[in-house]
């Protein structure tokens, strides 16, 4: 509801409901049937066009939790386990995962223009050629084609093929093979 160009809210449950409404310098109160259901510090009267609202006044669906890295790799999962690798990998790359929400977020975000098989099957193709790979070289790889070209090229589905775990993984169809974290590493061969 609207006083002096502000708007103030109201619980939803009283949507399309007339309201009488009492206000002062200080604070605006809006009664139902003589009854007080929502009361709010009232803006001074040079401001104008903005916006006072309590998270409780709205639906569920609207007080959701944020976007945080769980509910990312649960959305990443529902689409399949070559994505949730991807989406593993952008927040290992950061030291905070927070500074990984953005690219994460983008990723998921491109899923939602292709089908789950071919997602599936672009992020296994940036699992074999790339760390940590991110947006912009999926939507390439997806822009291109590429997903196609491979099921084409080997008659199965390329999102079908293992996640590669850094363990002596072939790249692509040639027989070359990328040595894991534990040969870089060191451990056993740190003398």
């Amino acid at each position: 509801m609207s006083v002096s160009k502000n708007i103030y809210s109201v619980p939803y449950t009283y949507r399309g409901k007339y309201v009488d409404i009492k206000y002062t310098d200080k604070v605006v109160e809006v009664y139902v049937d003589y009854q007080r259901i929502a009361v709010h510090p009232k803006f001074p009267d040079y401001v104008t066009n903005k916006y006072d609202t309590n998270a409780s006044d709205m639906p569920d669906h609207f007080n959701q939790p944020e976007m945080n890295d769980e509910r990312m790799r649960s959305w990443a999962s529902t689409i399949g386990p070559n994505t949730l690798e991807v989406i593993n990998r952008v927040f290992k790359s950061v030291h905070i995962k927070e500074q990984g929400y953005n690219a994460v977020l983008a990723i998921l975000r491109l899923s939602k223009d292709y089908s789950n098989e071919r997602f599936e099957a672009a992020c296994n193709i940036a699992l074999m050629n790339a760390t940590s790979p991110r947006y912009k070289y999926l939507r390439a790889i997806l822009s291109s084609n590429q997903d196609l070209l491979a099921k084409e090229k080997s008659g199965v589905s390329p999102g079908a093929k293992s996640i590669p775990t850094g363990k002596n993984v072939p790249v692509n169809d040639s027989g070359a093979y990328v040595r894991g974290a534990e040969y870089y590493g060191g451990k056993r061969y740190d003398k």
